[in-house]
Formats: structure tokens, C-alpha cells, sequence
């Protein structure tokens, strides 16, 4: 008798297993981009010679422009979903000693002319850096 109570006892607990849903996988993060890309060319409506360059979305970080581009760009294309601000200097920096040197306006769209004054950029040949955020972030570089 006892070797029957617990064959059934045994073969309860294993149908009981077997009908007990599966344990749910752990949720994944779901990974925010860090990068994002940027046309930039020397021509205006992002004609002549051009690139695609990768630059950092993270509010904290500036990126360099390739050396070949450096004060030559005329026209830029950011990533959908991103905007970003063109500076002067090297490390998105702002030299307050240099008359008329900054950084321009946020751009999230496809500018074809930064000597356009419709735009206020005047930016045109002058840019050596990029800050670049995600637009929904709603981060302002100072």
C-alpha cells in the first residue's frame, strides 16, 4: 500500500509540473543607440565632395570633424530623430576672444546652404566641430 500512495503521490506531483506554466524569460533591456550620422559636404544641397561621418549622441560628448572637412563644409544632413550644433573650434568649444565665433542653431533637418540667413547660420566654411543629442531628449547644450 505504501509503495501505491506514493507512485500516485510521485505521478501527481509530476502531471501538477507539467501543467504549471514556463517561467517567463527575463524582460531585455531594450539598448539606446549611442551613435548616430550626419552628411556633410563641401557643396551646397549636399553635392560636390561629401561623407557620412558617425557622431555621438550622448549630450556629454563633441565630435571632431574629419580633417578634410574641417572649415569646408557648405550643407548637412542629420539622422532622422537627432539634432545636432555646429561649432568653430575643436571640442565644441567657443572662444569668446574670437569676434563672431560659436556655434549654430540646432539643425534637425537637411540645411543646403549654411550661409543662409534665413537660417542664421553663417556657418558656412567654418565648421571644425559637431554636438549632435537624440531630439526627444530635450537636452540644450549651453
Amino acid at each position: 500500500m505504501k509503495t501505491a500512495s506514493t507512485l500516485t503521490l510521485t505521478l501527481t506531483l509530476a502531471v501538477l509540473s507539467l501543467a504549471a506554466p514556463a517561467p517567463k524569460p527575463a524582460a531585455k533591456a531594450v539598448a539606446r543607440a549611442t551613435t548616430s550620422h550626419v552628411i556633410i559636404a563641401k557643396g551646397l544641397g549636399l553635392t560636390g565632395e561629401k561623407t557620412t561621418i558617425e557622431v555621438s549622441i550622448d549630450p556629454a560628448t563633441c565630435s571632431n570633424l574629419p580633417s578634410n572637412f574641417n572649415n569646408a563644409i557648405k550643407s548637412i544632413l542629420p539622422d532622422a530623430g537627432i539634432y545636432c550644433m555646429l561649432y568653430d573650434f575643436p571640442g565644441c568649444e567657443i572662444d569668446e576672444s574670437v569676434p563672431d565665433s560659436g556655434r549654430t542653431w540646432g539643425i534637425d533637418h537637411q540645411i543646403d546652404d549654411l550661409s543662409d540667413p534665413q537660417y542664421s547660420y553663417n556657418f558656412n566654411d567654418r565648421a571644425t566641430s559637431i554636438w549632435c543629442a537624440p531630439v526627444s531628449s530635450g537636452v540644450k547644450k549651453e
